[in-house]
């Protein structure tokens, strides 16, 4: 695998993080539509500590479709203008914590090749070597969250249109489940319905702005 394709493979991971609440929709449909308002708030009321009281009656069966979250990152074109900002972000702050490691690497081999340093401030040098490991550390976990973080808000944008968008194509495929096609070994693709979602959400998003503050 390409550098590039590492990089935004990495990209398309830390999106389906950010996008999580989205993996598995589940639409429970009542005859004559949706549970009205009431029926909905006594079925997720909770008597004491026990459990959501459930509406009376048979549920319906399962019917499912299946959604590539992944492909929806990777396919869609707000999903491609996230990664289009986050990648040359994702380098910078590659090239920064390696050129950093690099300068530690190259002080501590030069620490244990040079015997004319007196023991103590050998251990000085070497507990000032360990404190840059740390903080070089420290930094790349920081990186990671506010990247993290980022992408997070720039999802906010997809994950709304999608909660727009799929309940519209479970019903119209007969369905009141959707799973995610990550945990499935294997599906029919007659069940697939990614490229219809990645259609409707093109049609309703196309560019999402991706907060950069404190990235750079």
């Amino acid at each position: 695998m390409s550098r590039k394709n590492i990089v935004i493979s990495a990209i398309a991971a830390l999106a389906l993080l950010a996008l999580g609440g989205l993996g598995y929709y589940l639409f429970q449909r009542y005859q004559g539509g949706q549970a009205s308002a009431p029926e909905q708030e006594a079925s997720s009321a909770a008597p004491g500590a026990g459990a959501p009281v459930r509406p009376a009656g048979k549920l319906p069966d399962p019917v499912f479709v299946v959604l590539d979250k992944a492909a929806v990152v990777r396919e869609s074109k707000a999903g491609k203008d996230i990664a289009r900002q986050l990648q040359p972000v994702v380098r910078q702050i590659e090239a920064g914590l390696l050129a950093r490691r690099e300068a530690l690497d190259r002080d501590a081999q030069a620490l244990e090749r040079d015997s004319t340093i007196a023991p103590a401030d050998r251990e000085k040098r070497i507990t000032a070597l360990g404190a840059r490991q740390n903080a070089i550390n420290e930094d790349a976990q920081k990186r990671q969250q506010q990247v993290q973080t980022a992408l997070a808000a720039a999802n906010g944008e997809l994950s709304k249109a999608m909660v727009q968008i799929v309940p519209g194509i479970v019903k119209a495929h007969g369905a009141n489940m959707v799973l995610d096609a990550a945990v499935l070994p294997k599906a029919d693709p007659a069940f697939d319905i990614t490229k219809e979602v990645i259609d409707q959400l093109d049609a309703r998003v196309t560019a999402v702005k991706l907060p950069l503050e404190g990235l750079k």
